[in-house]
């Protein structure tokens, strides 16, 4: 596989990793890529190193970690488990709370989302059962992100983008990008927009404010206009009666 960095410039570099890549995740506090492979996890640390770091000879395909970056789990095929990895890499346990995972995602809080036949849930920190997410579409989610800021955003296979209220458990619908076939997404530290789709990964850059011109409301009709017509001013003059004019 290969692991493509793309830099603010623009710039893309390429790195070279044993196995067939499936996903990345990325522990923000110690800045350090995971890759999740069909021959384990790989470790990509800032200073361009790379090493195989856990779950050896295991198909892995997806991966995630604690805020503190000392839990990780990841979720293995064909057999659809999920394993606990703690002591940097070298307990590995099963994780029976999540028996079906994909697109493994936890937030800062360590609530844990994941995707389960397209169907989006949340493993809430210090409970055993997952909760379903409401206000989600069935059978189209493609995954959860987390943003800089903690904020949850899920988007489904039409580019439909929605916020996820970890507290309520409910997702609410911001809008589309009207994009088909969408099979990833991400949010960069300007929380501009990254859509994989075959072939291509498309960005959508963000506004402080909306950049759409706003709507002139029209009059509604049976409505008389408040201001007055204006009238033009009038003037009369009088004259006084001469000595011509006396009888």
């Amino acid at each position: 596989m290969s692991l493509q960095v793309l830099h603010p410039s623009g710039e893309i570099d390429i790195i070279k990793v044993a196995g067939l890549g499936q996903s990345t995740c990325i522990d923000n506090l110690n800045d350090i890529v995971y890759l999740a492979t069909d021959n384990g996890v790989y470790k990509y640390k800032e200073d361009g190193s790379i090493e195989l770091y856990t779950a050896l000879g295991e198909d892995v395909m997806y991966v995630a970690v604690t805020s503190d970056g000392g839990t990780m789990f990841v979720a293995t095929w064909p057999q659809n488990r999920v394993h606990k990895i703690t002591g940097d890499g070298q307990k590995q346990e099963s994780f029976p709370a999540i028996p079906n995972g994909h697109g493994l995602t936890i937030d800062t809080r360590n609530n844990i989302y994941f995707v389960a036949t397209k169907t989006s849930y949340v493993l809430k920190t210090g409970y055993s059962i997952p909760i379903k997410i409401k206000g989600l579409p069935n059978d189209k989610m493609t995954g959860i992100f987390i943003s800089r800021s903690d904020e949850v955003y899920a988007m489904d296979e039409n580019s439909n983008l929605y916020v996820i209220d970890p507290d309520s458990i409910s997702a609410r619908l911001l809008g589309s990008f009207s994009v088909s076939g969408v099979n990833s997404f991400a949010m960069d530290a300007a929380d501009n927009v990254l859509i994989g789709v075959k072939g291509a990964l498309l960005k959508f850059n963000a506004y402080e404010k909306n950049p759409c011109m706003p709507i002139e409301k029209k009059n509604q009709k049976g409505k008389r206009h408040s201001r007055r017509r204006k009238h033009k001013k009038r003037t009369t003059t009088t004259t006084e009666a001469g000595d011509d004019d006396e009888e």
